[in-house]
Formats: C-alpha cells, sequence, structure tokens
C-alpha cells in the first residue's frame, strides 16, 4: 500500500490581516506536521538516545532521554521519572508516550510531559514506544527486560552498495555471495571493533606491534551544562597496554566513580575557560590503581585522546574529531591474491560447525558430502535451503483489512489470499451474545469473493478459518478499532491538533455527523467556542450564522454577547480582542449590541470607539454617539 501524503494547510498573510488564534495555530501545526512527517519518511520509530529503565520493588525507574514515535512525534523526558507500578500480577509491555501539559502559570504555553503505562502482554501499544517487557508478581516487579529499539534510517533510504563504490568501513554483518566480493587487494576502508582478533591481557609486545593505539570500546564523550561526561570503556595505549575504565577513575588526583556507567568531570575552575583542552586517558603505575582521566593542551605519547572539548563562557563542548581508535596496523595484513584463494566449486570436505553462517542468512545448497552430523546443527533453515521432497512453510492463509482504526458505523472491507488447496473459508467474531458466524445465509463469505464488506459498531477482533474438506488448515485474527465521536475529539485535542484537523477527522470518520453534534464533541473535548465556531465553518461551509450561534449554544450553553465580553475583560483581552470573540461567536450581531456589550463589561469609550471603527466602519459619528448613549447610560 502506496503511503498516505498528508494535506499540509500553510497559512498565507496580507497587509491589514487581523490575526487570530487559529491562524497562528495553523502556522504552528503547519511546521510541527512538516516535521512529523519528515521524520516518519526517514526514520524507524524507537529511542533517540538515553530512556534506560531499571526496577526498585514495586517502581519502574526510566531515565531522562528522547524518542520519535509511529507518527514522527518527538517523546522528550526532560528528567528521570519513576513509574509507581499499581498493576495486577501478569505480563506487561511499558510503554512511554507523547504528551503536553500547560507550564503553571502561563496561559500560552505547554511543555512536553510523556506517559509512562503498563499495557498487558499482546495488546497494541497504538502510538507509544516500547522500553521494556515486565513481569508483576505480588505487586512487585519480578523481572525486566529491556525492548528499546533504537531509531534507524529506513532501509529504503540507504543506496545499495555496488562493488565499485563497496568500502569496508560499510561492512556491518552478514557474508556475501562470492559473486559479490571485490579483489581483495582494492579493499579500503578500517575493520570494525567486531572485526578485531581478541587482544591478549598480558602479552602487551603482541599488541603493540599488531595495533595502534587509541579506544577500543566505550569512551564516549559528552557535554552537559559545566560538566564533561564520560561512558565506561577500553583503550590500549602506545606501549599495548589495555587501559579498562570501569566503575572507578582517577581525575585530579581523587577517585571519582561512575553514575549508572557515567564519569562526570567538573570544569567549573576558571583554568579551563576560553581554552582548548584534550580529555586523555592513561594506566595508573600503581598496581591497584583506577585509570587516569586528565585534561591537558597537549598530548604526551603514553596517553590516548578520547575528545577534544572547548569551554567558552563557562559551557563546555565536546568533539571527537581527534579521537583515536584502535586500528590494526597496515604491515600485519597479508597480500591476497587470486592464486593463493581456493576455488568455492572446487572445495571437498565436510564443513565445520564454525565455519557455517547463521542459518537465516545462508543461501544456496549444500551438497550431502558437506553437512555436518545434524545432531550438532544449530539454527533454522530457510525453505529456499530444504530438498524439494520436504514440504515447505508456505502459509494457507493470509488476511487484511482496509482500516484497522475507524469510527463507530464505518463500513471496513476485508480480504484474504489462500494457497495450498484451502476449499472453503469461515468469518466469526465475537460479542455479547456469544460467537457471531458470518459465514452462513445469503451474504455468507465465499472462498470465490474478492473481498468482503461489513459494518462495524464496536471495536471487535474477527477470526477468519481456512478449511479443506472441512478441516481447520489455517486461522488468521485482525482486530478493528473503533472510536466514538467524543473519544476521537479528546484524543485530537491531547495530542495538540487544531480544532479544524480534529474536525475534518471526525468528518472523515463519521460522514453523517451533524454540526450539533460535531460542536458538542469538540467542546466536551476542550476546545474554546472560538476555535469551534471556526472549525464548523471549515467543516460545515453551507452554515448560516444562525446554525453556527445554535450548534455553538447547543455545545457551550446559552451565553449572551454580554456574558461573552464580560468573561473576554476577566481574562485580560482588550476591547478589540473582546470585539473580535463577539463577530465570531454571534455571525450577524449588530453595532449596538456590540457597543452595550462591551460597554456592560467594564470597557471604557477610549476602548470601545477603536473596536467600533474595527468591525464597524461604515457607522456614521452620529450612530456612534447614540451606541456611546446606550452603553454608559
Amino acid at each position: 500500500m502506496a503511503d498516505i501524503i498528508p494535506s499540509i494547510i500553510e497559512q498565507k498573510y496580507y497587509a491589514g490581516q487581523l490575526l487570530q488564534v487559529e491562524d497562528f495555530n495553523r502556522e504552528r501545526d503547519f511546521h510541527i506536521q512538516y516535521r512529523n512527517f519528515g521524520n516518519q519518511q526517514l526514520l524507524s520509530s524507537g529511542v533517540l538516545s538515553g530512556l534506560t529503565v531499571d526496577k526498585s520493588g514495586s517502581a519502574i525507574n526510566v531515565s531522562s532521554g528522547a524518542a520519535i514515535d509511529i507518527n514522527g512525534v518527538y517523546i522528550l523526558l526532560t528528567a528521570d521519572k519513576s513509574y509507581a507500578v499499581t498493576s495486577a500480577d501478569g505480563d506487561y509491555q511499558f510503554v512511554i508516550s507523547h504528551q503536553t501539559i500547560p507550564v503553571p502559570d502561563t496561559k500560552n504555553q505547554l511543555k512536553s510531559n510523556p506517559v509512562l503505562s503498563l499495557i498487558a502482554a499482546g495488546k497494541p501499544i497504538n502510538d507509544g514506544i516500547l522500553l521494556a517487557n515486565v513481569t508483576i508478581s505480588n505487586k512487585v516487579v519480578s523481572k525486566l527486560e529491556s525492548a528499546a529499539l533504537a531509531v534507524e534510517i529506513l532501509s529504503s533510504r540507504i543506496p545499495e552498495q555496488s562493488i565499485q563504490n563497496l568500502d569496508a568501513s560499510v561492512i556491518t554483518k552478514g557474508i556475501f555471495d562470492k559473486n559479490r566480493i571485490p579483489d581483495l587487494q582494492n579493499l579500503n576502508g578500517k575493520l570494525t571493533l567486531s572485526q578485531l582478533p581478541f587482544l591478549p591481557n598480558k602479552d602487551n609486545a603482541i599488541v603493540q606491534n599488531a595495533f595502534t593505539a587509541g579506544v577500543l570500546t566505550g569512551l564516549t564523550a559528552s557535554n552537559t551544562d559545566k560538566i564533561a561526561q564520560l561512558t565506561s570503556g577500553i583503550a590500549v595505549d602506545a606501549s599495548g597496554n589495555q587501559i579498562v575504565l570501569d566503575n572507578t577513575a582517577t581525575y585530579n588526583n581523587s577517585t571519582i566513580t561512575a553514575q549508572k556507567g557515567i564519569f562526570s568531570l567538573d570544569m567549573s575552575d576558571a583554568v579551563f575557560q576560553d581554552k582548548t583542552w584534550l580529555l586523555l586517558i592513561s594506566p595508573n603505575t600503581a598496581d591497584s590503581g583506577s585509570p587516569i582521566l586528565e585534561f591537558a593542551e597537549n598530548k604526551t605519547k603514553e596517553k590516548v585522546i578520547l575528545a577534544t572539548v572547548r569551554v567558552t563562557a563557562g559551557m563546555p563542548v565536546v568533539s571527537s574529531n581527534d579521537r583515536e581508535s584502535v586500528q590494526l596496523k597496515t604491515d600485519r595484513l597479508p597480500e591476497l591474491t587470486p592464486d593463493i584463494l581456493p576455488d568455492i566449486k572446487d572445495l571437498k570436505g565436510k564443513v565445520a560447525i564454525i565455519q557455517l553462517p547463521g542459518l537465516g542468512e545462508m543461501t544456496g545448497k549444500l551438497n550431502p558430502g558437506q553437512v555436518p552430523q545434524i545432531q550438532e546443527l544449530q539454527g533454522q533453515l530457510t525453505v529456499g535451503q530444504l530438498p524439494p521432497d520436504i514440504v515447505g512453510t508456505k502459509e494457507y492463509l493470509t488476511f487484511f483489512v482496509n482500516q484497522a482504526v475507524v469510527g463507530e458505523g464505518a463500513k471496513i472491507q476485508f480480504s484474504w489470499i489462500t494457497d495450498k488447496g484451502v476449499d472453503s473459508l469461515s468469518l466469526s467474531y465475537f460479542s455479547e451474545v456469544g460467537i457471531n458466524n458470518l459465514s452462513t445465509g445469503n451474504n455468507a463469505i465465499k472462498l470465490t469473493d474478492a473481498s468482503f464488506p461489513y459494518t462495524i459498531l464496536a471495536t471487535t477482533t474477527f477470526t477468519l478459518t481456512a478449511l479443506i474438506k472441512g478441516v481447520i488448515v489455517g486461522q488468521k485474527q485482525l482486530t478493528i478499532t473503533v472510536f466514538a465521536l467524543l473519544e476521537l475529539a479528546r484524543l485530537q485535542f491531547a495530542n495538540n491538533k487544531s480544532a479544524n484537523d480534529c474536525i475534518s477527522l471526525i468528518l472523515n470518520q463519521f460522514p453523517t455527523v451533524t454540526a450539533n453534534d460535531s460542536a458538542i464533541a469538540l467542546a466536551k473535548a476542550g476546545y474554546k467556542s472560538t476555535e469551534t465556531a471556526g472549525a464548523l465553518k471549515i467543516g460545515f461551509p453551507k452554515l448560516t450564522p444562525a446554525q453556527v450561534a445554535a450548534a455553538l449554544s447547543a455545545a457551550f450553553g446559552k451565553t449572551t454577547p454580554a456574558d461573552l465580553a464580560r468573561s473576554d475583560k476577566e481574562k485580560g483581552l482588550t476591547a478589540i480582542e473582546a470585539g473580535g470573540n463577539l463577530v465570531s461567536q454571534f455571525p450577524g450581531i449588530s453595532a449596538m449590541d456590540f457597543g452595550v456589550s462591551l460597554g456592560q463589561a467594564g470597557y471604557s469609550t477610549e476602548q470601545l470607539g477603536p473596536a467600533l471603527k474595527q468591525y464597524f466602519p461604515k457607522l456614521s459619528p452620529a450612530e456612534v454617539a447614540n451606541i456611546f448613549h446606550q452603553s454608559y447610560k
């Protein structure tokens, strides 16, 4: 199915335009929607940084971090957070989801406040990001396994590497087909850590002669406030010594301890200011001493550079440009020429277990003489590796639906693919009255049908069964989630969608909904009357001003112009802003009612005059004077 390309509305401005809340919301939503769409097209959902989890009795602790959900929305947890477990015993998915809340003591600011929740194992997590799988026993977290996936660039966005541009630095895993292996003497790039042999701990001479000094693993530097941070890891110095930074280190002649695997190095001292420093690591000469971490302006031979740090106005900025990494010395690589490589087709004997690749990555078929003892074989063969006389694992049945999340009363379309001799189908679902079968009667599902339409009223799980001569050979299930009108509106409001976006989605999911019902749903979801009025004009463009007013009255109660003006005055709105709300919520309001409402609300003549001129520019001086007289008598 092709990607759904969203229709994103861009705000247009012109000279003299009266800008209202929905205009600024539309401008904001334009940038948010473009950013989210770009994230969806380029990146997978998952964790960007942090969000590590651990358990403590009946609590789950989450470190600060960031993630991107399936909608491309950023989830930002700005501080460590603890989640108190109150769920019943069982297996759960620990999930983080996007949410914003008002900034305290403000009227127009929101901040990120992600929701942490436990969802029963096997249930959909919707827009959430899975952080861990959790088991609760006796109200205590008895088991917690991290299950977070890192954000990755979508494979469709990564160009295929051809033989001509192949570089060793892009090879991360897997085994090449022999026809795709370039001439080895022409291979460029550096070996990755996983391609390096094990480094012996004691024989420093071997390490020194075979490898350059540098970082072997970990030891990643970063910065926050006036602190430089460093992860644990291993380095090798120029003498072949392995420097293992684990839990403790020596810094400024004192022993420091890692917190959650991270060392914090204070750089607030004036000596660091406005200079560039090298972060160095070296072994401690004392037998039991921990590795030495220090900042220096120049490097000495026995020390390894981890990062470059520039301190400006008290803030350190870390760069890894000068970081040294362990590399295999080029004079230790033999020159491989074609005449010393065996011809694969002439290879004889049996393949040893340690020479077999992961069977899931293996292609082709082994000759009987090359297969090791079956009882020693590990992994799982693919269908293409099985002999032709062994039955494959091709599916009997595949089950599809055109929409998985719909509004109440929507019409959905089931479709399917059958194979391997399936001669009949059965479609059923469970409801309050028991199991309902859609495979009987005049409108029953048939194997020859291309698809099957169905009108759905509530969230339901459907089961499609494939049979051969009355015997069940395969079953597939699909759950269709149904949103009620108010539930859909509340979800859009919680996700900071504008009232215009909300009513567009409502009309898409509930094509027969009335303007009054739409207005009531928006009001109960939390949208303001002015936002709802603007949305009604977009969703129901043929409504008269009186019909819009009636819908707003049904949603927000019968509010008079004077009530609205008084409310706006209490909120601190200017007379022009309050007048804008009057003409928006009470289309067709007369100039007299307009002036009297603002006058009774407490606005002065100096404030009322510009408002009348703004919204009723054709009034004569005599008419304005009469309105003043009636408004302040």
